[in-house]
């Protein structure tokens, strides 16, 4: 064979060879997309469920304008709480204070957020919460509690879970847990 033919043959095999590879990229996304609507699909099994073996649980609230498309895969990491990604702030710390169903602090809203917005810095994070946080407590939608003892930041609530200036007993953190370390 002359050099020119082995350089035929060496053209043709690394054409064949990117056009393997590109059908193996795509038959990964395929399989990816594959898996995350199999995800999907477990969950939505799951949540409804669990929804019908017991209705005073605390399950996921989806509106019916949301559609398990428009949920982000990444908010399926804890099934039991869900959000439409394309939600501004404010609705998705709501969407958080009905799951949780208690007064909550800024700490544990970021915390809770932070599996679902690992592109966020803890600032930019924090930011995000503190200021939907602040702007539901300035439009009455949130409540300050206020413990009693000394303790940094405050807790935040449904003003629905206060009765005559106090904090329904239900709706109250559980300061044994908290004050264990």
């Amino acid at each position: 064979m002359d050099n020119k033919t082995i350089q035929q043959i060496i053209k043709e095999a690394k054409e064949r060879l990117r056009l393997l590879l590109e059908e193996e990229a795509q038959a990964d996304i395929a399989r990816q997309k594959r898996e995350k609507e199999i995800i999907k699909a477990k969950t939505v099994i799951d949540l409804f469920t669990s929804d019908l073996e017991s209705q005073s649980e605390i399950t996921p609230s989806i509106s019916s304008s949301t559609s398990l498309s428009s949920i982000p895969v990444h908010a399926l990491e804890d099934p039991r709480f869900m959000y439409n990604i394309s939600e501004t702030w404010e609705e998705r710390v709501k969407a958080y204070f009905k799951f949780r169903n208690r007064v909550l602090t800024i700490a544990e809203i970021v915390e809770a957020f932070r599996p679902y917005h690992k592109d966020y810095s803890e600032e930019k994070l924090k930011g995000a919460v503190t200021n939907a946080v602040a702007m539901m407590n300035k439009k009455k939608l949130l409540k300050v509690y206020d413990p009693g003892f000394k303790m940094r930041g405050f807790y935040y609530g449904n003003p629905l879970w206060f009765e005559n200036g106090q904090l329904k007993e239900e709706y109250k953190p559980d300061f044994k847990e908290k004050l264990l370390w």
